[in-house]
């Protein structure tokens, strides 16, 4: 066999193998649900991370915010502690003070200027494609395609 068909035989092998670009650029998607008084949406970041957002109806009123729970973080994080969240969402970055709690982070927008930077993320949310996620002070990053943007739709329209 020639080297220029032998070229042309691996080139086409792999081109059999690799996963298709359209495969590959899938992502992930949200799961969208409802337990209690709360709606809220998850997206797998990684193995062990998730990314929770929820809209929580309570009797003092809505409650809206953001989890980031990974087992690691049970020892990388102190109980009580601020932490800051910095996520990309198609290149429009968005910082969040998350406090922790065991294996979890989290935001609760409390007032309005926190309800409106949770409003405007959630909008580019709604329209992204890809999200970077960063815990600076303890190293975390991870990135993620989303499969599903749309499916956020109408999902904190009671909290914000």
């Amino acid at each position: 066999m020639s080297w220029r068909r032998f070229g042309l035989a691996v080139l086409a092998a792999v081109h059999i193998l690799a996963p298709s670009p359209s495969l590959a650029q899938d992502g992930v998607a949200w799961e969208v649900g409802t337990q209690k008084n709360t709606d809220f949406a998850d997206l797998p970041i990684d193995r062990w991370s998730r990314l929770t957002l929820f809209c929580q109806v309570r009797s003092d009123g809505t409650s809206g915010g953001l989890t980031l729970s990974s087992p690691p973080f049970q020892t990388q994080v102190r109980n009580g502690e601020a932490y800051g969240l910095n996520v990309v969402v198609d290149g429009q970055r968005e910082s969040f003070i998350l406090t922790a709690r065991g294996t979890e982070l989290g935001f609760e927008a409390r007032d309005i200027n926190q309800r409106l930077q949770l409003a405007r993320w959630v909008e580019q949310l709604l329209h992204g494609r890809r999200i970077d996620l960063a815990l600076s002070s303890i190293g975390w990053r991870q990135s993620q395609i989303i499969a599903n943007p749309e499916a956020l739709e109408g999902l904190m329209d009671r909290c914000l």
